[in-house]
């Protein structure tokens, strides 16, 4: 991934619209995607395709597996196969950071804490809006629910 655990990735990254395939992650290590550790970061106009699968430990996305500190992400969104904890299409775990017109149609696996946008946040999410999921996502524990009911009624307004 681009930035990790101990080098964040601290820039701002635009896609131009591309959509990104080709890209195998599988292991078992924290914090996986297209960019690891995000931190005081902005992405946008950024697509993970059909042709990648992402399997990691904790905060495993599509995108972004943890944002942090006054992050943005916009105007990104996933389509293939993640799989993980904390693991969802756009950012596996958030905290104080915003996402906004982003969607999710992959296939989200994982053993605690899934979504489709988000998989994991502290209390400290700024906002998000204008986002959508359109792919099942299964997980193995129920207290994960809540965080997803929160993400769909999100989604309605």
């Amino acid at each position: 991934p681009i930035g990790n655990r101990e080098n964040h990735f601290k820039g701002n990254f635009c896609g131009n619209g591309n959509e990104i395939n080709g890209i195998c992650i599988n292991t078992t290590y924290k914090v996986q995607g297209l960019f690891g550790l995000v931190d005081n970061g902005k992405i946008v106009n950024l697509c993970m395709g059909e042709n990648c699968n992402i399997t990691g430990g904790s905060a495993t996305a599509g995108i972004v597996g943890y944002l942090n500190n006054k992050c943005v992400v916009s105007n990104c969104y996933n389509k293939t196969s993640i799989n993980g904890t904390f693991a969802s299409g756009i950012a596996g775990y958030c905290k104080d950071s915003t996402i906004s017109k982003c969607y999710n149609t992959g296939n989200i696996q994982g053993n605690n804490m899934t979504g489709g946008i988000i998989g994991g946040c502290d209390n400290t999410l700024k906002r998000m809006h204008r986002k959508y999921n359109t792919d099942e996502y299964y997980n193995y524990f129920t207290n994960a629910r809540i965080l997803q009911l929160y993400h769909y009624i999100l989604a309605l307004f």
